[in-house]
């Protein structure tokens, strides 16, 4: 009698993991190094338990400030890796760190380039207080590609008769997105 030989090939099983949209979303700090620009700091911008009050939320700093200077240009931009597309940027000044608010004080522009020539041609006209989304005083930030927006310029213009106040200059990320 003939013998049969049966072969059976194992099932292969893909597991796929999705990572949430939110789950990381940065704000990244640009430097010039040797004529290139930097990444060199990177903070986690989520308003979740894990990073508030913890280093994921650390401050980036305009250097050392004088009375009737202007600060250090930060440049800055948001990145949300794992969100299909942001839109609806916006950033606002939230806390003005003790400094009496005019607005012409907390500088900000945007630009879809990275460059030590660009200075903010525009200011903060009020401080966002109740952090809405929909304040008046909330600055418009283009997209740069699908999941950043385009490169923030910050500073500050501290009036030669400034006395100066305890606190820290918050700003505050809005967006809206697709997952």
């Amino acid at each position: 009698m003939p013998t049969t030989t049966t072969t059976t090939t194992p099932a292969t099983t893909t597991t796929t993991t999705t990572v949430a949209p939110l789950s990381i979303i940065k704000t990244s700090v640009f430097k010039e190094i040797n004529g290139q620009f930097v990444a060199i700091e990177s903070t986690d911008s989520s308003d979740n338990e894990e990073t508030i009050k913890t280093a994921f939320s650390e401050s980036f700093t305009f250097g050392t400030l004088s009375p009737g200077e202007t600060s250090n240009t930060l440049i800055i931009n948001l990145n949300a890796p794992y969100v299909a597309g942001l839109a609806s940027i916006q950033i606002s000044l939230i806390d003005a760190g003790g400094i009496t608010f005019a607005n012409n004080i907390f500088g900000v522009t945007s630009s879809t380039q990275l460059s030590s020539d660009i200075v903010p041609t525009t200011y903060f006209q009020g401080i966002n207080q109740e952090k809405l989304e929909n304040s008046p005083y909330n600055i418009s930030i283009n997209t740069r590609n699908k999941q950043g927006s385009e490169y923030v310029y910050l500073n500050v213009a501290l009036p030669r008769d400034h006395v100066f106040g305890a606190g820290i200059i918050k700003f505050k990320w809005f967006f809206n997105y697709a997952d």
